[in-house]
């Protein structure tokens, strides 16, 4: 997925520099603006007596946090105390604003724009930041409700134009707790380091709270469809509309976030004109060589993640289920072992042998290279399918000539041979992008290992 970048530290938009401690002049500059125009004022009461006036007042029944002793102080007073360098911090003075968004608790107390370490608090920076870097819209969590009468007040006392506010309804886990950190992974880092895919990623966001049957209104009788679901950044955009976003509080279903990014893979996987394919083969590429030694060729690795397609939710699934297809099986692996257990040692090498001459038979189209079309590898499995089947033994019943089980009889071995494991890609994709040689040397590699387990101890 392609973007512009958002301005910051990186990339300048105009508006920096981007790192509060940085920004003091500006914050200054309309600080002294809000205390010239009396909507402002120093304070210089100490800790100690903030925390007594808070005791005082709460005993008294009252919801103010300060009882606005500084706010009294003459001119004179005020300059003498800047003067001597007695430490303070700057309270704004609301007025009996009522906003769109009211609480019981108006009229607000009178709270602190400037700490006594001369930074801002995040109220006063957060609406003078988004003024000048020109932010038109507010799109934050329900739980920034109980801040936004304050922020309105600001903007309203610097004479500031509002932005659109959208708060949207919080994430929560299945049993209704809200989502933290204690609870999982809450960041879209932690997501990307786990292999899903950033288109993935903002499908899944989007669909909590909104769905695109709510923008289109479907006739009554239409029922969503999962595939309905699945929208690439383009039509997500084209689709969204925030005038269609619920409030009700959306829970955290990973299982639909795998769902979304096995579809969004898939999709990559036949993006060819626009990227999407090779952009996948990089980024596999890069995982494989950092887990595994030595260089890949990127058309190999896609091939891998084409062949797990169906079975995989992430880039990173190519590791726990495709293992084999960068490092020969360990035969002795328990897993490996229960699958060899499993089919008497004579079928097991009569289908091994036999396998090894069908498919070292078979004609190169049977091979195609790792940047053959999907148009291309289609044909070719069918070919090695074919020449796999003609290995199922048939036996005589009262019914007649039948199939015996082919996953105990053929595709058993053959996948203990191939992969030393009980799931993974399919036998016939599994041969293609291991290639005619490494297949045969697998082949030849089990039927070796097979004669050392009936060696009489």
């Amino acid at each position: 997925m392609t973007k512009t970048p958002p301005p910051g530290p990186d990339r300048d938009g105009g508006a920096g520099p981007y790192f509060q401690s940085q920004r003091r002049a500006i914050y200054d500059r309309y600080l002294s603006s809000l205390i010239a125009e009396g909507k402002a004022y120093h304070c210089f009461c100490t800790p100690e007596r903030l925390t007594e006036t808070r005791k005082r007042l709460q005993k008294q029944g009252s919801n103010e946090g300060y009882d606005r002793r500084c706010l009294g102080l003459s001119k004179d007073e005020v300059a003498k105390r800047l003067a001597s360098g007695e430490r303070n911090i700057v309270r704004f003075k609301p007025d009996l604003i009522y906003d769109p968004i009211q609480y019981d608790s108006l009229p607000l107390e009178d709270f602190v724009l400037r700490k006594s370490d001369g930074l801002p608090t995040y109220h006063f920076a957060n609406v003078v930041d988004d003024h000048e870097m020109g932010i038109t819209h507010v799109l934050r969590g329900e739980e920034w409700l109980p801040s936004t009468p304050k922020h309105l007040q600001l903007y309203d006392a610097l004479n500031l134009e509002r932005p659109q506010f959208a708060h949207l309804p919080l994430l929560i886990n299945p049993d209704g707790s809200k989502l933290s950190k204690r609870a999982g992974d809450v960041k879209v880092e932690d997501y990307i380091a786990k292999g899903y895919e950033p288109e993935a990623l903002l499908n899944f966001v989007a669909l909590m709270g909104w769905s695109p049957q709510s923008t289109a209104s479907p006739a009554p009788s239409s029922a969503p469809s999962a595939s309905e679901d699945i929208l690439p950044p383009a039509a997500l955009i084209a689709a969204f509309s925030l005038e269609a976003v619920n409030k009700n509080r959306a829970t955290m279903q990973t299982a639909k976030l795998d769902f979304l990014n096995r579809a969004h893979l898939k999709a990559k996987l036949v993006d060819e004109e626009g990227g999407g394919r090779s952009d996948l083969g990089r980024r596999a590429r890069a995982m494989v060589e950092a887990k595994y030694r030595g260089e890949w060729d990127e058309g190999h690795v896609v091939r891998v993640v084409e062949a797990l397609k169906d079975r995989i939710h992430t880039l990173h699934d190519v590791f726990s289920l495709g293992g084999y297809f960068f490092s020969p099986p360990q035969y002795d692996e328990p897993v490996a072992k229960k699958l060899f257990e499993s089919v008497p040692a004579e079928v097991y090498r009569t289908t091994l042998n036999a396998a090894t001459a069908v498919i070292a038979a078979l004609p190169a189209s049977a091979f195609p290279s790792a940047s053959s079309s999907a148009a291309e590898v289609g044909p070719a499995e069918h070919e090695i399918l074919d020449a796999l089947n003609s290995l199922m033994p048939t036996n005589t019943d009262v019914g007649g000539p039948k199939k015996r089980n082919k996953a105990k009889e053929v595709m058993g071995p053959l996948r203990h041979a191939l992969t030393g494991q009980n799931v993974g890609a399919g036998v016939p994709s599994t041969i293609i992008v291991l290639g005619r040689d490494e297949t045969l040397a697998r082949l030849r590699a089990a039927l070796a290992w097979a004669a050392e387990q009936e060696k009489p101890e």
